[in-house]
């Protein structure tokens, strides 16, 4: 016989395991902050597939932005050394924001600021990389 108030269990754990799903989905999207840094370190490692995964060019194919980066990083960026942190970031709309960096381009200089300007495809963040400062990298993909 069944008590009224009281509940299965199974029920209560089906319930809570829908409540943490649901939690997860919803933070697990990338942050400006993280899709920025991955950019940042495929670029002093000189890594082309990620930096073709997490960039933007305004009608330009995969195909296309990985041969301007294989040239960029893999011609004369291979010597062109910098370190770099994360300041901050910041929405400037729904689809489209900024990552603020300083970076040390000299080791023996000063840190300057810079910033990554974000913009969201197909509900994914990539860098916008035309509008990136030719100061901060000057072997940018053209």
């Amino acid at each position: 016989m069944k008590q009224a108030g009281r509940i299965s269990f199974v029920t209560l754990a089906a319930a809570v395991a829908v409540v943490i799903l649901t939690i997860v989905i919803i933070f697990s999207r990338d942050s400006l902050n993280s899709v920025g840094a991955r950019f940042m370190t495929a670029l002093a490692l000189g890594d082309v597939k990620k930096l073709t995964k997490y960039s933007y060019v305004s009608g330009a194919s995969e195909s296309e932005i990985e041969k301007s980066w294989e040239e960029s990083v893999n011609g004369l960026g291979r010597n062109y050394l910098f370190i770099w942190r994360i300041s901050g970031s910041s929405l400037s709309g729904p689809d489209t924001g900024n990552v603020r960096l300083q970076v040390d381009r000299n080791p023996m200089s000063y840190e300057e600021n810079f910033q990554l300007p974000m913009i969201k495809v197909k509900d994914e963040w990539k860098v916008d990389v035309r509008s990136i400062s030719r100061a901060m990298f000057p072997l940018l993909p053209r």
